[in-house]
């Protein structure tokens, strides 16, 4: 999909997916500048809760409408996946190097106005793994901090893998229950949505930026 838009409607795409108060508008804001800039809307869907077409009727509606084109209607979609984005998550079933390296993709996508974006991470060979790792080449603002071998105290994201322990994983309660687990987990991250000084007080962040992979 070939679209030209002009300067003032990049800033207005620019200013929705940096401002807007509402994430699922920010969120598509997102997609649709990604389009723009030349990804495929197949690559965009595969990083962001939306499909392909959805993307395109998106990119071509807003031509039309602006940023209104994105906007749900009353009664109708459903809650937006992508949260406050102090938190950014993907929730999987088994995490390939293919599916970390669109990870990857997704951060960058998500913060375009970042000059520099820190991923922490530990020394799991799928972190550091070629298909992963084309994607932190293509990004020169994506710089690896490589934690020592067992210092999770080093990682605010551990944290939350704690929370999520002891709030949802002790003792076992949904051992018969996966699909249970993981709605409930997603729950649990998408806490930033509605407060997202919870999670930010609980790792000890602050006002800083986190991202859990």
């Amino acid at each position: 999909m070939k679209m030209s838009f002009s300067i003032d409607q990049m800033d207005e795409l620019e200013r929705a997916a940096r401002r807007h108060p509402d994430a699922h508008i920010r969120s598509r804001a997102l997609a649709v500048r990604a389009v723009v800039l030349g990804h495929t809307r197949r690559n965009v869907a595969e990083m962001f809760p939306f499909s392909a077409y959805s993307i395109g009727q998106w990119v071509r509606q807003f031509q039309c409408k602006g940023i209104e084109a994105f906007e749900i209607a009353l009664g109708r979609g459903r809650i937006s996946l992508v949260d406050e984005q102090e938190v950014l998550s993907r929730l999987r079933p088994q995490f390939s190097a293919v599916e970390m390296g669109r990870f990857y993709q997704y951060l960058s996508i998500s913060l375009p106005w970042a000059r520099r974006i820190f991923l922490v991470m530990d020394n799991w060979p799928v972190h550091g793994h070629q298909a992963a790792w084309r994607a932190i080449r293509a990004d020169e603002r994506l710089q690896v901090l490589w934690r020592p071998t067992y210092a999770p105290w080093l990682n605010p994201a551990e944290k939350i893998w704690k929370l999520i322990r002891q709030k949802l994983t002790h003792m076992h309660p949904y051992a018969d229950d996966k699909r249970s687990l993981s709605i409930n987990i997603e729950r649990l991250l998408n806490l930033s949505a509605g407060d997202p000084q919870v999670l930010l007080k609980y790792t000890g962040t602050g006002k800083s930026k986190l991202y859990c992979s």
